[in-house]
């Protein structure tokens, strides 16, 4: 008899301890959001140096140094630098493309800003609850990712699934292309 009243002690115990982590990881998430959120209503990422949208492509040289990857194309630039917070890429378009290549002038403006979530991710019902419903959802122009995308203070932000359940990524702005 006493066997059994140790076992389950433990086995209310064990219960007890998992119940409390997931509820510790759920308030975890949630805080997380609320941040994304919060940078997201003034068009940036934490750990972007005060890089927002619109911002000068030069800018963003002189705050994070030189980027960990840059890439031209036709119309846009794509740059991605490792911070302590995580891998962020800004995108933008350039005005000019010459026949050696494209040329960055400090006119051309940030127009997105890509960053990828560290750890699990989060679930559609962990997004849902911190941004409410999404204005729209679906695949994005080449289908190769599913998208839900919000509004916050007039300003885009789109979170793209990595797996069936899990949204790795998220963007604030427009798509430059």
């Amino acid at each position: 008899m006493k066997k059994i009243i140790l076992c389950i002690a433990l086995l209310l115990g064990f219960s007890t301890f998992l119940i409390s982590n997931s509820t510790e990881a759920q308030a975890s998430a949630n805080s997380e959001l609320k941040s994304i959120k919060k940078y997201a209503a003034k068009g940036t990422v934490k750990g972007a140096k005060g890089i927002k949208l619109g911002s000068k492509s030069t800018d963003i040289k002189k705050k994070l140094g030189k980027p960990k990857e840059l890439s031209y194309y036709k119309y846009m630039f794509q740059s991605e630098y490792k911070t302590k917070y995580g891998l962020i890429t800004f995108l933008g378009l350039y005005d000019k493309f010459t026949y050696l290549g494209p040329k960055l002038e400090s006119k051309n403006k940030v127009k997105g800003i890509c960053k990828k979530i560290n750890g699990a991710g989060y679930s559609y019902s962990q997004i849902k609850k911190v941004f409410g419903k999404p204005y729209s959802k679906g695949y994005n122009h080449g289908k190769t990712a599913y998208e839900i995308r919000f509004k916050v203070n007039g300003k885009k932000i789109t979170f793209s699934i990595g797996d069936e359940k899990t949204y790795r990524n998220y963007y604030v702005g427009d798509a430059p292309y």
